[in-house]
């Protein structure tokens, strides 16, 4: 504070305030650690120059950093309120491709199990769930309501 003064401390402080509140994160599930630093090449002329995903995905506009998670087969991608949109594109869009086409062949089907990673805040709805809601629906519309006291 003695460096920059106490008006510029304050601005920054400020600043870094709005920046903190202004993030967010995109969770992935079925995205082993590991996965992450699988080196492979993006075009067919065999350059030397190899990349993995960690790089790829840190390059894109929206991200900020990858995090990873406790949890086994969690990384959470960091972004900012107004790029979720964009990062939840990219992963829905791109992400399974890159994957597919890089990853998922020289995965050693001993130590990593074969998981096409997902995001995990967006519902995942099945016929069965979306049977079930309509007839937990129904029956709760249906019921005779007591008559008011």
């Amino acid at each position: 504070m003695h460096i920059i003064g106490p008006k510029a401390y304050t601005n920054l402080l400020c600043a870094n305030n709005e920046f903190l509140k202004n993030i967010t994160t995109v969770p992935l599930g079925d995205f082993q650690h590991a996965t992450l630093e699988i080196l492979f090449l993006t075009d067919d002329n065999m350059d030397i120059d190899q990349t993995n995903l960690d790089e790829i995905i840190k390059e894109q506009d929206w991200c900020i950093n990858i995090e990873w998670s406790l949890t086994e087969n969690k990384i959470l991608l960091v972004t900012t309120k107004g790029q979720v949109q964009a990062a939840h594109k990219w992963v829905d869009k791109m992400l399974p491709s890159l994957y597919e086409q890089n990853i998922s062949d020289k995965i050693d089907m001993m130590t990593l199990k074969h998981l096409i990673p997902r995001c995990l805040d967006k519902p995942i709805t099945t016929v069965a769930a979306r049977t079930y809601a309509k007839n937990s629906f129904n029956a709760r519309c249906t019921q005779k309501q007591p008559p008011p006291n």
